[in-house]
C-alpha cells in the first residue's frame, strides 16, 4: 500500500510496519492454532495435550480489526509533526528540555508538537470480550525499541498499569522503570525517581523522556482504578496535557466501570467520543460475528469423534456463556478434555459432545464466573459494571486444565471404589465428584486418601451431591483430620507410586535409614522436600 505524503521522510513512521489494509490486519493478527487432522488418532494423553493449544487461540472479529486500525492511525498521526530529522527536530528538543528544567512543560502554552495532531483514545469493555488479548497481539505487532544512527532510541510504545489510588509518583517511577528497562540501563529511574523529587519535576521529565525517546504511543490500563472524586483527576489531566502539548498519544484502557470516570470527567467526555476505539460487550445469540467465531473455533476437535455443530450446541454455549468470547475458547477446551478423558476410562462412553455435557461442565468449571454470568443474564448495566475482572475464573481454569492433563489417572467416571461403584450416577454427578478429586489429588494426597475422604463425604451427602455441599463436607473432614486415618490401616505401602512419601518412610523406616536419606537418593532432595523431613 502506497503510504502518504505527511509519513514520508519521517524516521518515526519509517520505522513502524506498514499500513494494512483488513485484510492484512486479520492475516497478522490471527493466532490459530496448530491442528492436523490425524492428530485425532493418536492416545488420549497426547490428544489432551493438543487441547491446550485453544489456550492461545486468538481470531480477530471486525472490531478487533477496527481497533488495531484506529491504534495505527493514533500512532502514525502522533509522530506528524514529531520528525526528529528535520531541521525544527532538534530545536524542539532543547525546548523541551529548557521547559522541563522551568518546570514550565505541562503548564497551558501553545503545543510543542508542529501539526498538533495527535490525541487520545478510549477502550472500555466488560471482562473476557478480548480487551487483553486484543491489546497484546497489537502491541506486539509493532517494534518496541528501534534504533536510529544519529537519533537516540525510538520507544514506539509504552504500557503501564493505572496505579493503586492513581498515585501520580507511582506512575512516573513506573515509567522511568520501564523506560530504563527497555534501553538496558538505570539512569532514568536515578536521575529523576529519587525519593527526594516531587511530583511536578518528576512529571516534567516524564514528558522530558517521552519527547526525547520519540514515544508513540502511552497505554494506561486499568484506568477504571482511578478514585471517584470531583471534577478531573490530576493523573488524567497530567495525561491529556501532555497529549496536548508534547504530542504524544495515550491510550486509556478500562472495563465498564471506567464509562462513568470519562462521563463525569469534562475533558474526557469530549476525547472519548469520535477518538474512541469503542465500547465492547458480549455478542448476543444472533451475531454474525459471534456465530463466525463459533464456526471457526469449533473446527479445532481433537475427539475420537466428529461433533458437528448444531443449533442446539449453538445455543447451549450462548446461554452457558454468555456471548464471552473468552468463556466460549474455555468452555470448548474444557468440555474437550473432560469427554477424552471420560471415554478413555469407560469406553461405553463416545467421544462426543452434548448440550446436556456442555451444560454440566458449564455449571461445574464456571462456578467463580457465576455472580458474573447471572448480571449478564439479567441485562442490568450496573450490576455487570460491578464487574472488572474473572480473575477466579481463569485461575481456576489454568489449575482445571492442568489438573486434566497432567494426572491421566483423573477421569469423568471415577469415583471411590467401594462407595460408588454400585451407585448410578447422572453425567453431572459424576463431573462434580471427578472435579473435587482433581482438587485433592492436586493439593498432594494419594488416590487412596482421596478416595476414602470422598466415599465418607457422599456417606453424608447422598447420591446426588452439588459441588459446593461436597467441597464443604470434604473440608470439614479434611479439617477434623478423621480423612487420612480412614484409610491409614488399610493402605498397603508397597503398592503405592514409587515417589509416594508414605512408601519411601515406610522403607526408609525397614532399611534403617533416616527418611531425609531417602528423598535424597529419590531425587527429591530440594529444600521443600527437605524441611517435610525434618
Amino acid at each position: 500500500m502506497s503510504t502518504l505524503p505527511e509519513y514520508d521522510d519521517n524516521p518515526f513512521i519509517a520505522a513502524l510496519p506498514p499500513v494494512m489494509d483488513m485484510h492484512g490486519l486479520k492475516d497478522r493478527l490471527a493466532k490459530p492454532p496448530s491442528f492436523d487432522p490425524v492428530e485425532k488418532t493418536m492416545n488420549p494423553t497426547l490428544r489432551r495435550h493438543a487441547v491446550q493449544r485453544l489456550r492461545r487461540y486468538f481470531r480477530p472479529s471486525k472490531r478487533h480489526l477496527m481497533f488495531a486500525e484506529q491504534f495505527d492511525v493514533l500512532l502514525r498521526q502522533g509522530y506528524v509533526g514529531r520528525d526528529p530529522s528535520d531541521r525544527r527536530g532538534e530545536s524542539r528538543i532543547i525546548e523541551v528540555a529548557e521547559q522541563a528544567r522551568s518546570k514550565a512543560l505541562l503548564e497551558a502554552g501553545r503545543p510543542l508538537s508542529a501539526d498538533g495532531t495527535a490525541a487520545s483514545a478510549t477502550l472500555v469493555g466488560m471482562p473476557g470480550v478480548g480487551k487483553t488479548h486484543t491489546l497484546r497481539h497489537v502491541l506486539g505487532s509493532y517494534p518496541q525499541l528501534v534504533e536510529h544512527d544519529g537519533l537516540p532510541p525510538q520507544i514506539v510504545w509504552l504500557k503501564l498499569d493505572t496505579p493503586v489510588r492513581g498515585s501520580l509518583r507511582a506512575l512516573c517511577v513506573d515509567f522511568f522503570h520501564q523506560v530504563d528497562a527497555l534501553l538496558g540501563q538505570e539512569l532514568y529511574t536515578r536521575l529523576y525517581a529519587g525519593g527526594s523529587a516531587s511530583e511536578e519535576t518528576m512529571m516534567n521529565h516524564m514528558a522530558l523522556v517521552a519527547n526525547y525517546h520519540g514515544v508513540g504511543c502511552l497505554v494506561i490500563d486499568e484506568i477504571q482504578h482511578l478514585p471517584r472524586g470531583d471534577g478531573d483527576h490530576e493523573l488524567m489531566t497530567f495525561l491529556v496535557t501532555m497529549t496536548n502539548k508534547i504530542g504524544v498519544p495515550v491510550l486509556f484502557i478500562g472495563t465498564m466501570n471506567a464509562m462513568e470516570l470519562f462521563s463525569r470527567t469534562a475533558r474526557m467526555s469530549r476525547r472519548s467520543i469520535g477518538n474512541a476505539c469503542g465500547v465492547w460487550t458480549n455478542f448476543a445469540v444472533d451475531e454474525p460475528e459471534w456465530n463466525a467465531f463459533l464456526d471457526d473455533l469449533w473446527q479445532y476437535q481433537w475427539t475420537s469423534g466428529e461433533t458437528p455443530l448444531d443449533p442446539q450446541l449453538r445455543a447451549m454455549i450462548h446461554h452457558e456463556t454468555q456471548g464471552v468470547v473468552d468463556l466460549a475458547v474455555k468452555l470448548f477446551a474444557l468440555v474437550q478434555t473432560r469427554v477424552i478423558l471420560r471415554s478413555n476410562a469407560d469406553s461405553s462412553f463416545p467421544e462426543t459432545i452434548d448440550a446436556d455435557l456442555l451444560r454440566d461442565v458449564a455449571r461445574q468449571d464456571f462456578a467463580p464466573a457465576k455472580g458474573f454470568l447471572d448480571a449478564l443474564r439479567s441485562g442490568d448495566k450496573a450490576l455487570i459494571a460491578r464487574f472488572d475482572d474473572i480473575s477466579s475464573l481463569h485461575d481456576h481454569f489454568t489449575q482445571t486444565m492442568d489438573a486434566l492433563v497432567e494426572r491421566p489417572r483423573i477421569d469423568m467416571v471415577s469415583t471411590p471404589r467401594q462407595r460408588l461403584e454400585d451407585v448410578h450416577r447422572s453425567d453431572g454427578s459424576r463431573l462434580v465428584v471427578e472435579a473435587v478429586k482433581a482438587e485433592l489429588l492436586g493439593r498432594g494426597l494419594g488416590e487412596d486418601v482421596v478416595e476414602a475422604i470422598l466415599a465418607k463425604a457422599l456417606d453424608d451427602l447422598g447420591d446426588e451431591p452439588s459441588l459446593p455441599a461436597l467441597l464443604k463436607t470434604v473440608e470439614a473432614i479434611l479439617k477434623a483430620g478423621s480423612g487420612p486415618r480412614v484409610v491409614q490401616a488399610s493402605v498397603d505401602v508397597s503398592q503405592l507410586p514409587t515417589e509416594d512419601l508414605r512408601r519411601l518412610a515406610a522403607e526408609a523406616t525397614r532399611a534403617g535409614r533416616t527418611f531425609r536419606e531417602s528423598l535424597v537418593e529419590a531425587g527429591m532432595g530440594g529444600e521443600a522436600a527437605l524441611r517435610l523431613a525434618r
